[in-house]
């Protein structure tokens, strides 16, 4: 199962199912942290899927609310 699968293709839905697939699988909360899903949408904004970014972006941000980074990223 790959987790970041579903975020490279701009689907925050899809990512989150993988995610509890392998949470299922390995019986392990994973979280998935801030500069993980940073790079995710930025890989998003080099290949111009502009409004997958900010689906990313705007996730981070509602996870990290205390972080500069989320918020001038989502900026």
């Amino acid at each position: 199962m790959q987790v970041k699968t579903g975020i490279e293709q701009g689907s925050m839905r899809q990512f989150t199912t993988n995610l509890r697939q392998v949470i299922e699988v390995f019986r392990y909360p994973i979280h998935p942290g801030e500069e993980f899903l940073n790079s995710c949408g930025y890989n998003q904004l080099m290949i111009h899927h502009i409004q997958n970014a900010i689906t990313i972006f705007m996730e981070n941000t509602l996870r990290h609310p205390d972080s500069f980074n989320t918020c001038n990223s989502l900026g």
